[in-house]
């Protein structure tokens, strides 16, 4: 698989995702968080993440961003 062929797939599966998620880049990261998660029970291994009190709250915003593809 040359490069542009490697960058047009990947570019395709892009597009399928941001479909998929409506364009919602929140529902984008919601859906990749759950594949990670699957994926490191399937292979038995463990995640860990670093706290931070600036990440530890919620944050609301009224202007939700757009996956561009």
């Amino acid at each position: 698989m040359s490069e542009s062929e490697i960058l047009k797939e990947k570019y395709r599966i892009q597009a399928a995702l941001a479909e998929e998620c409506g364009g919602s880049v929140t529902k984008y990261m919601e859906q990749a968080h759950q594949a990670v998660e699957e994926m490191a029970a399937n292979e038995g291994i463990q995640l860990s993440y670093a706290k931070s009190e600036e990440f530890d709250q919620p944050t609301t915003s009224t202007n939700e961003s757009s996956i561009g593809v």
